[in-house]
């Protein structure tokens, strides 16, 4: 009544009622002060509304959507709702656990979260796309997202989206329920298999690549065995290609070890790089 005096504008408020019977009512006022030079004190005029059946119901919804709200929230899956607007209307414990960050997301849209974090403008256009295909087409929609935690390690989850018609206050809207994995150790293993994968390929390309050295310094001369013209060349180009299948065979041995030393602890030893080079010269001087 104070702030009516104040303002001179209406004022509402709600309040539980006593009747002369001993029922109990909620009831609305909407009440307006008015100033009177007639009367003393000035003039009082307003409604008031029984409000209390709907507001029984309301209470009853309530309690249902917190009923619902902490069941969900100890799920082992981050839970979230979008309006038609692709704003915030609920999110799990599970999805933000700051519970400040979280009520203030509220109402929010994927472009205040991106900016919040500083993300990139592709993580909530991605989002939104999402959001408006699963409402428009009236369909489920599954995605992948990449994240940055607190400690900034990246996480991989796993989004489904799915459309869903609410009744609110008598009428229908339209919303997006979204409900997401962590799969941070299934995609981490594998990128760690896609690695290992190109590894092997590089590995798989050096040997070809290392073994078709001494098996063309054999086939070039095999070529100039047979054109030797003294058994003199012949026994050098043959003491030559035994060096090339030695060479082979040692090469051969160098893998095997290698595939049993890839368990084992890494131990730095010396070469010889003149030896090395020597040892590349011998095997590609008869190339054509």
């Amino acid at each position: 009544m104070a702030k009516a005096m104040m303002t001179k504008d209406n004022v509402e408020f709600k309040s539980w009622f006593n009747t002369p019977d001993g029922e109990r009512k909620y009831l609305i006022y909407i009440t307006r002060y008015q100033r009177s030079q007639k009367i003393k004190g000035g003039i009082w005029y307003g409604t008031v509304q029984d409000f209390t059946e709907q507001h029984l119901a309301e209470e009853r919804i309530l309690e249902t959507k917190q009923f619902y709200e902490s069941w969900i929230d100890h799920l082992p899956i981050e839970s979230v709702m979008f309006d038609e607007n692709r704003r915030y209307i609920y999110i799990s414990d599970n999805a933000i656990e700051d519970d400040e960050f979280r009520n203030s997301l509220i109402g929010k849209t994927n472009k205040d979260y991106a900016d919040f974090l500083g993300l990139d403008d592709a993580f909530y256009v991605q989002r939104d796309q999402k959001i408006v295909e699963s409402i428009r087409e009236k369909k489920s929609v599954k995605f992948e997202e990449k994240m940055v935690n607190k400690e900034g390690e990246d996480t991989y989850h796993l989004r489904f989206l799915f459309p869903l018609e609410i009744a609110e206050r008598g009428k229908t809207k339209q919303v997006a329920v979204g409900y997401s994995f962590n799969i941070t150790d299934i995609k981490q293993a594998e990128l760690e298999l896609i690695r290992k994968n190109e590894e092997l390929d590089r590995f798989v390309y050096s040997i070809s690549h290392d073994l078709r050295a001494p098996v063309a310094s054999i086939s070039g001369l095999t070529d100039l065995i047979r054109e030797a013209e003294s058994k003199e060349e012949l026994l050098s180009m043959l003491d030559m290609q035994k060096e090339a299948l030695v060479r082979m065979d040692q090469y051969i041995k160098d893998v095997l070890d290698y595939s049993r030393n890839a368990r084992m602890k890494v131990e730095p030893t010396l070469i010889s790089i003149p030896e090395v080079v020597e040892t590349c010269n011998d095997e590609l001087k008869f190339f054509s």
